[in-house]
Parts: structure tokens; sequence; C-alpha cells
């Protein structure tokens, strides 16, 4: 036995698409943001190595 179609069914999956599709934004932002999160203190991490070279390079070569 079938249950009879409701009329409200593509309303209430149209609703269920936008709430996927908001889920899934947020979870791409949240991604997004963690990703620029992480390269920001690679950077960092960069600079101030090379920083510490240029600083040591001249005594270095001093030696």
């Amino acid at each position: 036995m079938r249950i009879a179609y409701c009329e409200d069914e593509p309303a209430q999956r149209s609703r269920m698409e936008m709430l996927l599709r908001t889920f899934a934004e947020r979870k791409n932002i949240e991604y997004r943001n963690q990703l620029l999160a992480r390269q920001v203190e690679e950077v960092q991490n960069i600079y101030l190595t090379m920083r510490g070279w240029r600083h040591d390079y001249p005594i270095i070569c001093s030696r």
C-alpha cells in the first residue's frame, strides 16, 4: 500500500536542499578558514627562519 501524495512535499524537499546547501557552505567556509590560518602560520615560520639566517649570515661569513 502506498502513502497518499502530500502536496507539500516539493516545499519540504526544497527546504531540505536549502538546509543541506547551507550546511555544506558553512563547512566549506570553516575548512577554508582553517587552511588559511595554517598557511599564515607557515609563512610566519618561514619569515622568522629566514630572518634568523639573515642575522647569522654576516657572522658566519666573517669567520
